[in-house]
């Protein structure tokens, strides 16, 4: 597979499915040096949203936290059920290089990097979130080994 061909793939497939980060998830790639870019989302006018050069941000899902503070002086002690994995890069190889092995989709999985971050919310409660990014240049050299 030539590098042009997965690159054409991958444009049409973030022109149809653009990737946009946001608010904690933009700080925590930021703070991890990652190269942000200002980006318009076209669903929302309001919302200040980013782009990340040369990286693949999958959607966040909640891993924990803790709910139940209020003010009435009710303590956040209930634990916050974990979402599921959502299974973005599945989804991408499977509509963009379904002829990938399952060899090299393990190695893809692995070359991706999980980042955790705290959002936290009113009286206490809070949710710990999670993301996982890839980096094109990985995801190239995967595909043309």
């Amino acid at each position: 597979m030539s590098i042009e061909s997965i690159e054409e793939r991958l444009e049409a497939y973030l022109k149809d499915n653009p990737i946009y980060v946001w608010g904690r998830q933009e700080r925590a790639l930021k703070s991890a040096g990652f190269d942000i870019q200002p980006a318009v989302n076209p669903f929302s006018s309001y919302l200040k949203t980013s782009h990340v050069k040369g990286v693949l941000v999958s959607p966040s899902w909640c891993v924990g936290g803790l709910t139940g503070g209020s003010c009435y002086g009710d303590n956040a002690d209930r634990p916050v059920e974990a979402e599921e994995k959502p299974a973005w890069l599945e989804n991408l190889m499977e509509r963009v290089f379904p002829e990938v092995s399952f060899l090299k989709f393990r190695r893809i999985q692995k070359a991706c990097v999980t980042f955790s971050y705290s959002d936290p919310e009113y009286y206490g409660n809070y949710r710990d979130m999670a993301c996982e990014v890839l980096r094109v240049s990985d995801l190239l050299d995967i595909l043309q080994s």
